[in-house]
């Protein structure tokens, strides 16, 4: 099989959101490009995709300025590009976004190239905002999923743009008229320990608690390594250190309501509002450490749930597989797991020590980088890797053991701390 067949396109004459885009194709002039999608391991929020295209333009056709171009006068930032590739016979989606700026290279005498710099639907949600019919408004006991569609449907953004997965906790909203919805988005992927990110064909993709512990996430989709029926890597990176040691984990819960019990005095219960979780073992043995976040859930037993599974992940130090760097050398199937791959995908890393021994890594994806030249044809593919988190599926709605816990003991409290009880 031969080196992928390449097409950049851009939507020229379409508005940013249209749903049926007038593609322009640009791929004869194309000299490079390089994709960067996602982030660098799971704790961190997922940054905006981005792309930087080096076009050829020795005919000012991309030139701005240039009134009799054969696109003018819509070589303005904020049109749709697209990059794709077909391998065999399948076209598989590089990157989709928007042209952020045309910028105009003539350094080199008799050359002129335009790098197209785009970012994907991240960028859309940072700077757009809602559409409120009054404000600010509270919107309460969504589930997370109907939130992430509440907040969509009000930004403006494309329902053929998404892939939503179900939530299984309960969250509340204060949005006003300058809230992004970006921020927002991010705030219940964090709720859920999920994921917000743009997939490669520009669909604005949410993850809750429970869509990387089910099906197809829990299949690898590729071995990588030196042995039989292994496909083979350029570099594999390593790191064992306390970066992501955590012992005491506190989840504020923002959506929670004050307590109020009849007969009280009191305008408020007189309790810290949060859910605490320790690994006594972990903090004698590498001190303490702790991890703290705000998410908007409405129930303290929820945020208990999210702090135990950080408590499970991270009390102690993890051999991760940071990174896998992918070269196109004339195997198919390297190339095919290149370009079929996408975010939060599973696969498999096998290494063999010079010491001896046989070290299986399972592993997802959590960033990937793209480095095309066509000068020579190469290709190149860095994957962000991030351990298979620990945890169990949850039901929907359904109290765990943990958060009955969490609340008699709230409970409890509240009753301890009245003056009269009764």
């Amino acid at each position: 099989m031969s080196f992928p067949a390449l097409q950049v396109r851009v939507a020229f004459a379409s508005d940013p959101l249209a749903a049926a885009p007038v593609w322009v194709d640009l791929t004869d002039r194309v000299e490079a490009f390089r994709v960067r999608r996602g982030r660098a391991h799971e704790l961190e929020a997922v940054s905006a995709g981005t792309c930087s295209v080096r076009l050829d333009n020795r005919d000012r056709a991309l030139d701005p300025t240039n009134a009799t171009s054969p696109y003018a006068p819509n070589v303005v930032p904020r049109r749709k590009l697209q990059i794709r590739a077909t391998h065999g016979a399948t076209t598989y989606p590089i990157f989709t976004g928007y042209v952020e700026r045309w910028p105009q290279d003539t350094a080199t005498v008799g050359d002129a190239t335009v790098t197209v710099v785009a970012s994907d639907a991240f960028k859309f949600l940072n700077v757009a905002r809602l559409a409120l019919d009054s404000w600010p408004v509270a919107e309460r006991d969504l589930w997370s999923d109907e939130a992430v569609t509440w907040l969509l449907d009000r930004a403006g953004w494309p329902a053929a743009d998404r892939a939503i997965s179900p939530g299984v906790f309960e969250v509340a909203l204060e949005v006003d008229q300058d809230t992004a919805p970006l921020g927002k988005l991010q705030d219940l992927a964090r709720a859920e320990r999920g994921n917000l990110f743009v997939r490669a064909d520009g669909v604005v993709a949410f993850w809750g608690h429970n869509t990387i512990l089910e099906a197809p996430y829990t299949t690898s989709q590729a071995t990588f390594g030196d042995g039989p029926g292994e496909l083979p890597y350029l570099a594999v990176l390593t790191d064992y250190d306390d970066t992501r040691i955590y012992n005491t984990v506190l989840v504020t819960p923002a959506g929670v309501q004050p307590t109020v019990l009849p007969g009280s005095e009191r305008a408020e219960a007189q309790y810290d509002q949060r859910a605490r979780v320790e690994d006594a073992a972990s903090a004698a043995r590498y001190w303490p450490s702790a991890l703290e976040l705000t998410v908007p859930l409405v129930n303290l037993g929820d945020a208990g749930i999210v702090a135990q599974a950080y408590i499970d992940a991270y009390a102690e130090p993890q051999l991760r597989v940071a990174s896998l760097d992918l070269a196109w050398s004339g195997d198919d199937a390297v190339m095919t797991q290149m370009l079929a791959r996408e975010l939060g995908d599973r696969i498999t890393v096998r290494r063999r020590p010079l010491g001896g021994g046989t070290l299986e890594t399972p592993v997802h994806l959590e960033g990937i980088t793209h480095d095309f030249s066509a000068y020579g044809e190469s290709w190149r593919t860095t994957w962000s890797l991030s351990p298979v988190p620990t945890g169990t599926v949850l039901t929907r709605g359904a109290p765990s053991t943990a958060a009955a816990i969490l609340r008699l003991h709230e409970v409890l409290y509240l009753w301890e701390t009245q003056d009269d009880p009764r």
